[in-house]
């Protein structure tokens, strides 16, 4: 009886891992076919669609397809370059922006800045930002606090501020202070803590 009651705690455990696993692992090869069909037809809503949910949905996925490992195979994260900066960031065009900003957000919270991958990503959300501060401040009115709060530790997080994390913040700051004030409180606390020269005197 016992040995039969292990043997059921091995399969349950064995059937949890591979969820697990599942979980945490993206259809590369959907992925890389949908990329190379969307460069040859960018006009395509069809395609970008399909693009776009290939893509990974979180930061834990993300990082686990792209980052580099040297003990695994780099095809993806050579690729990296191409389907974050070019793919994600010009190529899905014709979707609804709250589809797109949905996207973006949902895969930066958990985020941190790193070479590569995360870099090429933190780049793709705050060209959006700038471009659309509107749709991403409404998407993120949506969220928990806590997951606000995370995303603008990942979009502001860098070795060293600059002053262009400054003018980015200042600029988001007085645009939305007044329509989303506690998504602006959040984004200045975790601009605090993210960015190396970051002031707690700053609006």
């Amino acid at each position: 009886m016992i040995a039969m009651i292990r043997k059921c705690l091995f399969s349950l455990l064995l059937f949890c891992t591979a969820i697990l696993a599942a979980q945490n692992n993206i259809d590369t090869l959907r992925l890389n076919s949908a990329y190379r069909e969307l460069v040859q037809n960018p006009k395509s809503v069809e395609l970008q669609k399909e693009f776009l949910a290939a893509f990974p949905n979180t930061w834990k996925v993300f990082l686990s397809t792209y980052d580099f490992c040297p003990q695994k195979d780099l095809t993806m994260y050579n690729l990296g370059y191409d389907h974050i900066v070019n793919g994600l960031g010009k190529l899905v065009t014709l979707l609804p922006d709250s589809v797109y900003c949905d996207k973006l957000i949902g895969i930066s919270i958990g985020g941190r800045w790193e070479a590569d991958a995360p870099n090429y990503l933190q780049l793709v959300v705050r060209k959006t930002m700038q471009k659309k501060s509107e749709v991403m401040f409404q998407r993120l009115s949506l969220l928990r606090q806590e997951d606000v709060f995370s995303f603008w530790c990942f979009f502001f997080h860098s070795l060293h501020s600059t002053k262009e994390d400054i003018r980015l913040y200042s600029e988001l700051h007085d645009k939305m202070q007044r329509k989303y004030p506690m998504i602006v409180k959040d984004m200045k606390a975790a601009f605090v803590v993210s960015s190396g020269k970051a002031s707690a005197s700053l609006p």
